[in-house]
C-alpha cells in the first residue's frame, strides 16, 4: 500500500508540473481515480481489517504490487504517448489552463458554444421524436421520471439483438446532450443560449437525476459543476472550495436516497417521500449506511484469489477484444463475444434453473473488477497493470488533443465529459463509458470540420 501511495504521490507532483502541457490535467484526475476507488477503499470500507482476513497467503499484498505498477507505468507512459500522438500540436499551451487562468469571457470559446448549443440541440429533439414513436402518451416519463417506473425509447437486454445498436447508440447521444446543455450553460456569456440551455438542461437531467445509478448523474452533472467553478466564478480560491463542498455534501446525501430506494426497489421521490426509510430492514440498507460499490481493491483481490487457485483462468486479451467489437452490431455478428460474463459467473452470479435467461447474458448482474483488474484478468499480474496503463495513457493523449485543438468547435465540451469519464473508467476501461464522447467527436470532425474546410 505504501509503495502505491508513494508512486501515486510522484504522480501527483508530476501532473502539476505538467500542467500547461495538456496531459497534465488528465494525469491527475487519473491518479485522483486511483487513489479514490483503490486507497480510497482500503479506508473508507476495510476500518475493520476485514480485507486481511478474507484473503490470506499475500494476497493483498500481490493487488497492491498490480495497483503500484500500474501507477509506474501510467506516469512513465502519459508523457511518451502524447508527445508521439501529439507531435504537431507540441508548440501550443493548454488552453483548459488559459482558460482557468482567464475565464468564460475568452472569445475563442464563445465562439464555439453556438455550434456545440446547436449539435445537442439537434440531437435532442431527435430524440424526442424517437420517444414520441416509440413511447406515444408514456414519453413524459421519459423527459420527467419524477414519480413511478421511469421509460426510455431505447430499452434494450443486457445482450442485444435486431436493433439494439442503434437503441444504444441513441441512448449515448441522449448523454451528450445532456452533458452538453449544461457546459453551455456555464460557459456561454449570452442570456439567449443560456436560456436555451438551461431548457435542454430541465428537459434531459431528471432522467439521469432520478434514474438508480450514480454514474449517469455524475457524467451529466459533474462537468457543469467543474466548468462553472473552475472557469466561470471568479473570485478567492476559498469560494470555488467552498462551492465545491456544498456540491459533494449533496452529491453525497442524494446518492444514498438513490442507494436506499435501489434496495428497496422503488423509485427515487417514491422512496424520498414514503414511510419506506424509516421502515426498511436495516438489514437491506448499505452497511451502516455507507456508499456500496466503492470496492475495487477488494475485487481485485478477488480476482487475484481466482486466478490463484485455478477457478478463473487469465484470457489473454479476449475481455479487451470484447470491448473492442462493442460497437458490431450483433444482428451482424450473433457469435459477438460477451463482455465479462465469464468473471460474473465465477464471482457466483451465474442463473440457474428457471431463472436463467439468454438475453442477460446468463447472468443476474455483470461485475466491476476495477481499471487494474481488468488489466490482471486480461493479460495477468505483471503485463495487466502495464497494458491497463497504457491503454489509459493512450486516453490520455486523446484529452490532452481535444485541449491542444480547444480553438476548434466543441473540442473543450468533449474534454470536459472525457474527464469526467476517467473516474467512471476506474471500475472498467469500456467504450459503453466513452461512446458519447466519441459519437460527438465523430459528429464535429465529419460535419463541422468538413464544412469549414471547404
Amino acid at each position: 500500500m505504501w509503495l502505491a501511495a508513494a508512486i501515486a504521490g510522484f504522480a501527483t507532483y508530476h501532473g502539476f508540473r505538467s500542467l500547461r502541457e495538456a496531459y497534465g490535467l488528465p494525469l491527475l484526475v487519473s491518479v485522483a481515480t486511483i487513489a479514490f476507488w483503490y486507497l480510497g477503499d482500503v479506508l473508507y470500507n476495510d476500518q475493520d481489517g476485514r480485507y486481511e482476513s478474507l484473503f490470506k497467503n499475500g494476497i493483498n499484498g500481490d493487488a497492491w504490487f498490480e495497483v503500484a505498477i500500474f501507477l509506474n507505468s501510467l506516469v512513465f507512459a502519459a508523457p511518451r504517448i502524447h508527445r508521439w500522438a501529439n507531435r504537431t500540436l507540441l508548440s501550443r499551451s493548454s488552453r483548459v489552463f488559459d482558460l482557468v487562468d482567464g475565464g468564460a469571457d475568452h472569445p475563442g470559446l464563445q465562439r464555439m458554444l453556438p455550434t456545440f448549443l446547436a449539435l445537442c440541440s439537434t440531437i435532442w429533439l431527435t430524440i424526442i421524436v424517437i420517444a414520441l414513436i416509440r413511447l406515444g402518451g408514456d414519453a413524459v416519463h421519459f423527459v420527467f421520471p419524477v414519480f413511478g417506473q421511469k421509460m426510455s425509447p431505447f430499452g434494450r437486454s443486457r445482450v442485444g439483438s435486431g436493433i439494439s445498436a442503434l437503441l444504444s447508440l441513441g441512448h449515448y447521444l441522449q448523454v451528450l446532450a445532456a452533458t452538453g446543455f449544461g457546459l453551455v450553460w456555464a460557459l456561454s456569456t449570452n442570456r439567449s443560449q443560456r436560456t436555451m440551455a438551461l431548457v435542454g438542461m430541465a428537459t434531459t437531467w431528471p432522467y439521469f437525476i432520478f434514474d438508480r445509478t450514480r454514474h449517469g448523474t455524475l457524467m451529466v452533472c459533474l462537468p457543469t459543476v467543474l466548468a462553472y467553478v473552475f472557469v466561470r466564478m471568479r473570485g478567492p480560491h476559498w469560494r470555488k472550495v467552498f462551492v465545491l463542498c456544498v456540491a459533494l455534501l449533496i452529491t453525497d446525501s442524494w446518492f444514498r436516497i438513490v442507494m436506499e430506494a435501489r434496495t428497496a426497489q422503488m423509485s427515487v421521490l417514491d422512496y424520498a417521500f414514503s414511510s419506506q426509510p424509516a421502515e426498511t430492514d436495516d438489514r437491506k440498507r448499505p452497511s451502516g449506511g455507507r456508499h456500496e460499490g466503492l470496492n475495487m481493491f477488494e475485487e481485485l483481490c478477488w480476482v487475484n484469489k481466482y486466478i490463484r487457485d485455478g477457478s478463473y483462468q487469465v484470457n489473454w486479451g479476449e475481455r479487451y477484444f470484447a470491448e473492442l467489437v462493442n460497437p458490431v452490431p450483433r444482428a451482424l455478428w450473433p457469435g459477438k463475444p460477451l463482455i465479462g460474463m465469464d468473471y460474473a459467473i465465477a464471482r457466483g452470479m451465474a442463473q440457474t434453473g428457471k431463472r436463467y435467461s439468454a438475453a442477460d447474458g446468463g447472468v443476474n448482474a455483470s461485475i466491476s473488477t476495477g481499471i487494474v483488474g481488468q488489466g490482471v484478468v486480461n493479460f495477468g499480474r505483471v503485463l495487466g497493470p502495464i497494458a491497463a496503463a497504457l491503454i489509459m495513457a493512450g486516453w490520455i493523449a486523446f484529452l490532452a488533443r481535444l485541449d491542444l485543438q480547444g480553438e476548434l468547435a466543441g473540442r473543450l465540451p468533449l474534454y470536459a465529459l472525457g474527464i469526467v469519464s476517467i473516474f467512471n473508467m476506474g471500475r472498467d476501461i469500456t467504450l459503453l463509458l466513452l461512446y458519447p464522447l466519441l459519437f460527438g467527436y465523430l459528429f464535429l470532425r465529419l460535419f463541422y470540420d468538413r464544412r469549414q474546410a471547404t
